[in-house]
């Protein structure tokens, strides 16, 4: 694997972290990884399935260290077809059993 660290003197707080797993078989995953060390407790997790196929879902997972029970995660299941829906979903480790789904199916077809 390839570990590209991306730093803006502008903005130093923010660094981006890109893994290439291997630039030679475009079929493995694209790591993305956003931080901000002025919030440090919120990490960003992008993870590009495949770019060449586009069909392939990109997960984008939102984590707070603070309150570690609580992820976000945001499926785009694919960006080229609209139509194809949108989940996202808020888990709470402390209760687990309790999952809440949110389905946001297509905004030019609201039903």
């Amino acid at each position: 694997p390839v570990i590209l660290l991306l730093t803006n003197s502008s903005s130093p707080n923010w660094s981006v972290i890109l893994l290439l797993m291997n630039s030679s078989s475009p079929n493995l995953p694209v790591i993305l990884l956003l931080t901000n060390s002025s919030c440090p407790n919120w990490p960003v997790i992008l993870l590009l399935m495949n770019s060449s196929s586009p069909n392939w879902p990109v997960i984008l997972l939102l984590m707070n260290s603070s309150s570690p029970n609580w992820s976000v995660i945001l499926l785009l299941m694919n960006s080229s077809c609209p139509n194809w829906p949108v989940i996202l979903l808020l888990m709470n480790s402390s209760s687990p059993n309790w999952p809440v789904i949110l389905l946001l199916t297509n905004s030019s077809s609201p039903n």
